[in-house]
This record gives structure tokens, C-alpha cells and sequence, in this order.
């Protein structure tokens, strides 16, 4: 049979979603690593869940979706629209910020090839904060490419699908 071992520790329980969702043959988000001398697409994601949040609404549009999630409170801070952030391990970008909810749009490549296509209202999910401070200008306004808290500063030249580059805050000062 293919599959592989992990250890889950205590920590890691208490924080996501693992302890009700995690048995064998259930699906989970997994992505190899990038290699640190590939090209950077996307987000950055570390893999550290800050919490557990709810699906309270899914709405389907064609091939696509929208998802709200109810988000621990001690996220909000953290949250802006067009920020980042990861959902069970997806990259995934902020459409709006209401209250004690987000709401984050799913293409369809992503509802067919992750556990997302699966989710309903009610179904618990862990999020995860990109590692920005959410306070600062940038972040409030959804470029936390350019925290400085972060210590990382990413800068995108030519459009939206042209090239870009993150490199450690102190080589860029």
C-alpha cells in the first residue's frame, strides 16, 4: 500500500483539525517542497497552523466557489482583504473581511485538486496567516508581500504574471 508515517505531537492536535479528521484513507493537502533554488509561485507557506475555523457558507458559481469561514478570534488582526492566507494548506487570497468571518474565492483547479471541492457548511478547517504583522499599512491593505515585519520583502515588476523575487529584508537595506 503507498502512503507514509508521520509524527503527530500534542501541540499539533490541539490546533487543527487532525484529531476528528485524521484516519486512515481520508484525503489531506499535501505539497513537496520547493526547492530552494526553484522559481517562486505563489506564497510563501510555512505549514504552522494558527487555529480552527468553520465553514459557514459555500456557494458554487459555474466551476468555481466562494467559501466564508468563521476565524478564531485572534486571528482578525491578521486578516485583509486581498491578504494572504492558507486554509488546510492551500495558498489561497482573502476576497473579503466581515466581522468574525473571511470569505475566499476557490478557482476550479483547486476545488478538483484539493480537499476544498469536499468541504460543506459546518466542516471544520484549519487557516493559517502567512507570518505578517497585521497592523502595519501594508498588511491592513492587503500588500503583506512588503511587511516589513515579515522579513521578507517581495516585489512583483512588469504585471501580474511577470517574475518577482523575495529575499531577506536585511540584504535589501
Amino acid at each position: 500500500a503507498r502512503g507514509f508515517a508521520c509524527v503527530i505531537t500534542e501541540e499539533t492536535l490541539r490546533r487543527t483539525t487532525f484529531d476528528t479528521r485524521l484516519r486512515p484513507g481520508v484525503l489531506v493537502n499535501l505539497e513537496r517542497p520547493m526547492r530552494p533554488d526553484g522559481r517562486f509561485d505563489g506564497h510563501i507557506v510555512q505549514g504552522h497552523v494558527d487555529g480552527i475555523g468553520r465553514v459557514r457558507e459555500l456557494r458554487r458559481l459555474g466551476e468555481s466557489a466562494e467559501i466564508a469561514i468563521e476565524h478564531p478570534p485572534e486571528l482578525e488582526r491578521y486578516l485583509a482583504e486581498k491578504g494572504s492566507i492558507t486554509v488546510d494548506g492551500i495558498s489561497l487570497t482573502v476576497n473579503e473581511v466581515a466581522q468574525t468571518r473571511f470569505g475566499i474565492n476557490i478557482i476550479p483547479h483547486t476545488l478538483t485538486h484539493t480537499t476544498l471541492g469536499a468541504r460543506k457548511p459546518g466542516d471544520r478547517v484549519n487557516p493559517y496567516i502567512m507570518g505578517t504583522c497585521g497592523e502595519c499599512r501594508y498588511c491592513r491593505t492587503g500588500r503583506e508581500s512588503i511587511c516589513l515585519a515579515s522579513g521578507f520583502i517581495s516585489f512583483t515588476t512588469g504585471g501580474g504574471y511577470a517574475e518577482y523575487v523575495t529575499a531577506p529584508v536585511p540584504q535589501c537595506l
